[in-house]
């Protein structure tokens, strides 16, 4: 159930920018501001791809994978002992 909310003291800066955002979208600033909140909360939920702790997660994945296949790379590939492929 949606709740109210007022914003006390907003610099002026910042309510003209609000409004100009809001024009520009054809939306109240209520909507807008609404619109901003849910767009920061997507961008925080969303996972960061540089971050150690995911790479580690990635590679424990990656590791923990069954090996389908004993050939090596370049086998599978199909180099010879040149390089070259067969």
């Amino acid at each position: 159930m949606p709740t109210d909310m007022l914003i006390k003291k907003i610099p002026d800066d910042l309510k003209a920018w609000l409004s100009d955002e809001a024009n520009r979208h054809h939306r109240s600033m209520n909507k807008e501001v609404i619109a901003l909140f849910e767009k920061v909360r997507a961008e925080s939920l969303r996972p960061t791809r540089s971050s150690e702790q995911g790479i580690q997660s990635l590679l424990e994945n990656f590791r923990a994978l069954p090996i389908l296949d004993e050939r090596s790379a370049d086998k599978i590939i199909g180099y010879d002992e040149n390089g070259l492929f067969e």
